[in-house]
């Protein structure tokens, strides 16, 4: 037991331990020579001495109060003196020997995270590798590339960028020719654009000047009516008067007067509603007439518009597929629902001119 701690079982007396303050001596003997312990934490051979000295502080812990435990046993009297001190002891080995550890354990934490850190440089270092080489369009596995030394690495890289450099060359002439054909397109998409905008504001000048016409010619009308009410209304008040006058005196005359003035009435009125259904009929047939003339008209630019949405449509359906980062293809794939979405509904006004 001695030699597995810091003290001698065999020398210890427990009454003396626990009752008669026997306790603070050996713990200062303890501490002594913890305090003489000066171990070196950056040798093997002294962190197997900081493991093996908390051992036998751990061990002193566990002979101090098997001892009270003992003593504990025997002198039931005394438990709560007793387990006071084995506290003490106990609290007191347990921090000298996290004391005597620390150094050790933070070595052993900064192996540890030594060892973390290396293994993360490596890792960085074999995927930076992969990512160089497939920016030269050379994808290689993980471990193909985690084989490499760094003059193979070296090699492949080279390997890698001469293939690279031709393939750009002949990419860059194909997209010079690619963009020399997009921007003409795009100049002629513009013209005709622009070309359908002026032909709609002549259209919507026209309409408006149509609707102008038509307006002037209802307020014409209302007039008419009204003043061909307040004549009516004159006649009907004056003819009141004169009936009032006469009616005592000539009844028969008056009445025949009236219906004579009634008779005329009823020819005038039929005449003025023959002449208003057919004036009607008139500005209904001159309207459609019109309206089909105006669609006449309109339709070859309205064909031509559709036929261009369509074209536009078919083009938004052909975009590139299989983005390899899912971001950029969800903007791909918003955008092309938006370009859709917007000539539906031009295709849609178009039609309703």
């Amino acid at each position: 037991m001695g030699e597995t701690s810091l003290i001698v079982a065999e020398k210890l007396d427990a009454v003396a331990l626990y009752t008669e303050g026997g306790m603070d001596v050996i713990l200062t003997e303890i501490g002594v020579k913890i305090k003489a312990f000066t171990p070196d934490v950056s040798t093997g051979k002294g962190r197997e001495e900081i493991k093996s000295f908390a051992y036998k502080i751990a061990r002193s812990k566990t002979l101090l109060d098997d001892l009270g435990k003992n003593l504990v046993a025997v002198q039931k009297a005394e438990t709560k003196k007793v387990d006071v001190v084995r506290k003490k002891a106990r609290d007191f080995c347990d921090t000298e020997k996290a004391k005597v550890r620390e150094p050790l354990d933070e070595w052993e934490e900064a192996e540890a995270k030594r060892i973390v850190e290396e293994g993360r440089k490596e890792k960085e270092k074999i995927r930076s590798r992969q990512v160089s080489l497939a920016g030269y369009g050379m994808v290689l596995p993980w471990g193909d590339v985690a084989g490499m030394t760094n003059e193979e690495y070296g090699d492949a890289v080279a390997k890698a960028k001469d293939e690279w450099d031709t393939e750009q060359a002949r990419a860059a002439e194909e997209k010079r020719i690619e963009n020399e054909a997009k921007a003409k397109e795009e100049a002629d998409r513009k013209a005709e654009a622009e070309k359908l905008t002026k032909e709609r504001e002549d259209l919507d000048r026209q309409k408006a000047e149509q609707e102008a016409a038509q307006a002037k010619i209802d307020e014409a009308n209302r007039k008419a009516n009204e003043a061909q009410a307040a004549a009516q209304s004159k006649i009907d008040a004056d003819r009141a008067a004169l009936e009032a006058d006469k009616k005592a005196e000539a009844d028969r005359a008056a009445m025949a007067r009236f219906e004579e003035e009634v008779k005329v009435r009823a020819g005038v009125e039929a005449k003025e509603a023959a002449e208003r259904k057919e004036k009607e009929l008139a500005e209904k047939q001159r309207a459609e007439k019109e309206e089909k003339t105006r669609q006449e008209a309109l339709r070859p630019d309205k064909e031509k518009l559709l036929s261009f949405l369509q074209e536009v449509y078919d083009l938004s359906t052909g975009y590139p597929l299989g983005f390899k980062d899912e971001k950029v293809q969800f903007v791909c794939d918003a955008f092309v629902d938006i370009i859709q979405g917007q000539i539906a509904k031009t295709k849609k006004e178009v039609e309703e001119l």
